[in-house]
Parts: structure tokens; sequence; C-alpha cells
């Protein structure tokens, strides 16, 4: 039993190494010009390492992708706008290799997107809970401009070197969501 634990951190240590290997690469290079060899190179594996987990550097980005959609999912859960946010924060910032790399470089990632067609009827609910007289439309618009507003804040908090600490982030978004939503009486 001991081996097979001793194998799952050998795997967690491979798999880590490989993908913090690209986000250094990123740093330098754009994601087409990456190659699996330099990835082996910068994160001291073989090359049957990598393929033993990916096909190429293209299925690594997707893998990586897939799995912070996948956490993301799982941590919104909370109808209280607050947390909602916090969860939101703390995934983003664990994650801020692969958010950076997507806010800041000009990437064809659409992880944002698919972001959005997760979350975006639960959200909508709970904005058409907060303001219920407004039209599903109007519910839609608002969603967008708030959604765009949380982008934009995101992305210059990361342009920044997140120099402002989370706890303040959280607390404005939330106050700037809640003032829309009670614009429109929600």
């Amino acid at each position: 039993m001991n081996e097979s634990k001793t194998m799952d951190r050998r795997t967690k240590y491979s798999l880590d190494a490989i993908k913090n290997a690209l986000f250094t690469l990123l740093e330098d290079k754009e994601l087409s010009a990456i190659t699996v060899t330099d990835i082996c190179r910068t994160a001291d594996v073989n090359r049957g390492t990598f393929y033993r987990y990916f096909k190429d550097v293209p299925d690594l980005f997707s893998h990586i992708e897939d799995e912070f959609l996948a956490n993301f999912q799982r941590v919104l859960t909370s109808w209280d706008m607050s947390s909602y946010y916090r969860s939101i924060l703390l995934e983003i910032q664990e994650n801020s290799a692969l958010i950076r790399f997507i806010l800041i470089t000009n990437s064809t990632s659409h992880i944002l997107e698919k972001l959005l067609l997760l979350q975006k009827d639960f959200l909508l609910d709970i904005l058409h809970s907060r303001c219920p007289h407004l039209s599903r439309e109007d519910t839609e618009y608002i969603f967008e401009f708030i959604l765009g507003g949380f982008i934009y804040f995101i992305g210059k908090w990361f342009a920044e070197d997140m120099k402002t600490p989370l706890d303040d982030v959280e607390r404005n978004i939330s106050m700037i969501t809640e003032s829309i939503l009670k614009a429109y009486g929600g």
C-alpha cells in the first residue's frame, strides 16, 4: 500500500511539474511554439512520462482547462453573492498561472466562455430572484454587464500582480454587484 501512495505522489509530482513547465514556458513563448521537448526539459521529466498522460501540448493545455472548469464548478454552490465571489476569487488565485495566461496574453482559450455557460442559468436565477419584476432579457443584460465588469476587474487585479488583498477585491466586487441589484429594486 505504501508503494501505491508513493506512485500517487510521484504521478502528482510529475503532472504538477509538467503543468508548471508549460506556464513557465508561456512567459516567453506562444502556446503554439512550445514543444513536448521544451516541456520535458523544463519539467525535468522524460518524454515517456509526458506521453503517458498527454498526446501533445494542446492536449495538455486542454486538460488544464478542463481540470480548472471541473474544480470551478465544484466550488460554486453558494447563493450568497459574497461567498460566491470568494469561492471564485480563491479558485482564480489558486490557478493564477492559467488565468494570467488567459487574461493578459491574447489567448485563444475559450475558458471564460465555458465558465459563463456553466454558471449562466444559475446566476440568472439568482438575479431574477433578486429582481423578479425584470424580464428575462433585461436580467441577461444585467448579467452580461456584471460579468464583463468582473472579468475586467480580475484582469486589472492580475495586471497589477494581485497586489490588492483578496478580501478587498471580494468586498469591492460584492459592493458593486449589490449596488447594481439595489438600483434595479433587488
